[in-house]
């Protein structure tokens, strides 16, 4: 057994590294060819370079750090030995030198010696379950500290943490992330057989697009699938995938999960294909309107895939763009007048002509190109669709919101997946919550004239009044 800092840094003859170290001025990297006489900046001539029979042996150096680096070992000489003795019954030391050239460990940073460092499985356990439900790890290696009352009693650094921690991951996706994550939708199908899953490869054979929905969302789909919100985010995944989620609304007005898909990107070719997949996943029933917001793109897959579906833009996004555009108080106004107001197409058409003239803004060009998809925004061309009530696509931006906050650019598939099912259910436990209240609970119906109200119960059939009435 010897110290922990015994052992020397190996040096080259002139003391500044290891013999097959080689510090050099310059930063390019050339390779010299004596046949030739080319110059490639891949690779690096070597001053140690031996000549045989004319030709030069060349070696691939890399470029030397020249970062400082803190150096423990310090041929420290404290060691002690054992030995057996002949009849091999039992051992004896044979030396013990018990002097150090260097300072001991205080006390206060024992925990810091690597001897004294390890993350024990009960820690990693636990640690794993906190981050099934969104928390980080370095929250979590607080966690532990507060329960240990104290970092010096935690048994670990958070940097050892992190390193377990990846360990563990790696173990989970040793065929790959792309194969864990079809492995844990195969593992769905098995547990719900109206589970459906499709998804497509790029010309590398590497996963592009997939989709996917369980039975609830399908069942959720076939009673209110008539009003369909489809919107994407990004940043959810290191693949900078984006996140495209389906969903509408149930008769609580609440949100309902359709499907989810994870795209390459957001081109109309791509978001034809995921529309596809989501009619096949629901056995072709369409629906009756469309929310999006101002993609061009997504509105065009939507024309392509579902021509007959009526189609409405994002009041939000729509709203946004006149605060961009429109500067004047009353403009901005009298505008979303014009998208909520519940006028004919006729009588918009006057109130716009009314509005355009007021304001000079016959030659503004935002105006013009929003009065040429008049249909896809303003309320009098939907008097006679069924949206719910549903003016945008904030139901999306809401999910999305409330899994971001377990979600970042940084996380893997195989990380994804499960937390997008634990936000699925938060929101359908909610659901069954406005179940639960409807059936137990009756609504109340109050008024402002609660005089009448107090006075309404002393009335009887018998009442003069209520029989004059009655007899009429």
């Amino acid at each position: 057994m010897v110290c922990s800092r015994e052992g020397e840094r190996s040096v080259s003859k002139d003391g500044s590294g290891s013999e097959n170290e080689i510090d050099y001025e310059s930063d390019e990297e050339i390779l010299v060819d004596n046949v030739k006489g080319k110059k490639d900046k891949r690779l690096r001539l070597s001053m140690a370079d031996e000549v045989d029979n004319g030709l030069c042996l060349f070696k691939r150096l890399r470029k030397r750090s020249h970062k400082s680096c803190r150096l423990s070992r310090c041929n420290c000489p404290a060691s002690i030995t054992f030995r057996k003795d002949r009849t091999c019954t039992f051992f004896y030391v044979s030396q013990f030198i018990t002097k150090h050239n260097h300072p001991l460990t205080r006390r206060k940073h024992k925990h810091f010696v690597r001897s004294n460092r390890a993350v024990k499985d009960h820690d990693i356990a636990q640690v794993m379950s906190l981050r099934n439900v969104s928390v980080g790890t370095a929250r979590a290696y607080e966690y532990l500290v507060h329960q240990a009352r104290g970092h010096e009693f935690v048994g670990f650094t958070e940097r050892d943490l992190y390193n377990r921690v990846q360990r563990e991951h790696s173990k989970l996706i040793m065929d790959g992330d792309a194969q864990a994550s079809i492995t844990w939708m195969k593992l769905k199908a098995i547990r719900d057989p109206n589970f459906f899953c499709i998804f497509s490869v790029d010309d590398t054979g590497r996963l592009a697009n997939m989709f996917w929905r369980d039975g609830q969302s399908y069942d959720d789909y076939c009673t209110f699938g008539d009003v369909l919100i489809f919107d994407s985010t990004y940043k959810t995944n290191i693949y900078d995938k984006s996140l495209a989620v389906f969903v509408g609304t149930n008769n609580h007005r609440a949100t309902v999960i359709f499907g989810c898909a994870l795209l390459a990107d957001e081109i109309e070719e791509t978001y034809d294909w995921v529309l596809t997949a989501f009619l096949k996943s629901m056995n072709g029933q369409k629906p009756s309107s469309v929310i999006t917001d101002s993609d061009e793109a997504m509105r065009n897959a939507v024309v392509n895939v579902i021509p007959e579906v009526k189609y409405r833009l994002c009041a939000w996004h729509v709203g946004r763009n006149v605060k961009s555009y429109l500067k004047d108080v009353d403009m901005k106004r009298d505008f979303f007048h014009l998208i909520f107001a519940g006028f004919t197409p006729a009588e918009w058409e006057v109130s716009w002509q009314y509005f355009v003239a007021m304001n000079n803004l016959e030659d503004n060009s935002w105006i013009n190109g929003m009065y040429e998809k008049k249909d896809r925004w303003a309320e009098a061309f939907f008097r006679e669709v069924f949206f719910g009530g549903i003016y945008s696509t904030q139901r999306c931006e809401g999910m999305h919101k409330n899994m971001k906050i377990g979600l970042g650019s940084c996380m893997r598939l195989y990380e994804l997946l499960p937390r997008f099912e634990k936000t699925a259910c938060h929101i359908r436990n909610g659901a069954l919550y406005d179940d639960y209240r409807s059936d137990k609970f009756s609504a109340e119906c109050k008024s402002h004239i609660r005089d009448m109200e107090e006075d309404s119960c002393i009335f009887s059939v018998d009442d003069p009044l209520l029989a004059g009435i009655h007899h009429e």
